[in-house]
């Protein structure tokens, strides 16, 4: 007989944020289809295609919206990402937020390892 731990899913931690750019938030707004828009957000930021991701309206100091990109520390499959998403609400940014140039490539993999060494 097989033992079967059934394994609790956790809320998944914020780990930073990223305000995009108006030609991302754009792009990211005109697609209707929001797993293809995610996917190619994923794809340009360097974001593990399995990673837990969640795009959120916010009003800057300077009364100007913007689209923010939260990074979650969870790796998901598509049917726990739909779970958590559904529950899931941004109301305190006590995280870090990052406005980067896209001069130069964005690797977000690369950041969170960095944040991981820190931690």
């Amino acid at each position: 007989m097989a033992i079967v731990k059934i394994k609790k899913m956790q809320k998944p931690n914020i780990l930073f944020g990223v305000v995009l750019n108006n030609l991302e938030s754009n792009l990211y707004n005109a697609v209707s289809n929001r797993k293809l828009a995610n996917e190619v957000l994923k794809e340009s930021l360097n974001i593990n295609s399995r990673r837990l991701i969640q795009i959120v309206e916010v009003v800057s100091a300077n009364d100007e919206e913007l689209d923010l990109l939260v990074v979650y520390d969870a790796i998901v499959n598509e049917k726990e990402e739909i779970k958590l998403l559904s529950s899931l609400k941004v109301e305190e940014f006590n995280f870090h937020i990052f406005n980067f140039s896209r001069k130069e490539k964005v690797d977000i993999e690369n950041i969170i390892q960095g944040f991981n060494v820190y931690r």
